[in-house]
């Protein structure tokens, strides 16, 4: 067995790579925050539309992303190695796509409103 995760511990294999084992891992435990994060911030923006379908992703390159075709947002796995305090701003941001798909005034305007201090957390992102 690869890995196997106690409410204590975490036991890896040292065979085997352990970022890998540890997004398996979690990968589940991250869907469901991430569902019921977007959750909250969707209804505190009062959407009319159907709430996006939320997929964990291997995702090198991006933090998230929206789907405007397949109303769907994208989370990395990744964020399993981020402090948990910045993905209320990434939660906001893809969300906010839903009512402005580019990153205009008019798009960080939404993000502001219902993330106030994003660009200090967009910067401790970028830092990461």
């Amino acid at each position: 067995k690869k890995i196997k995760v106690t409410d204590h511990f975490i036991f890896v294999n040292p065979s085997f790579d352990i970022k890998k084992q540890l997004k398996l891992a979690f990968k589940e435990k991250l869907l469901y925050y991430m569902v019921d994060l977007t959750k909250k911030y969707y209804n505190l923006m009062g959407f009319e539309c159907s709430l996006p379908k939320i997929i964990i992703k291997d995702v090198k390159s991006k933090w998230g992303s929206y789907n405007k075709l397949k109303h769907e947002i994208i989370y990395s796995s990744n964020l399993i190695f981020k402090d948990v305090n910045l993905y209320d701003y990434l939660v906001v941001h893809e969300l906010a796509h839903i009512l402005q798909f580019d990153h205009s005034k008019k798009f960080y305007e939404i993000v502001s409103k219902y993330c106030p201090n994003y660009k200090k957390l967009r910067k401790q992102l970028r830092e990461m």
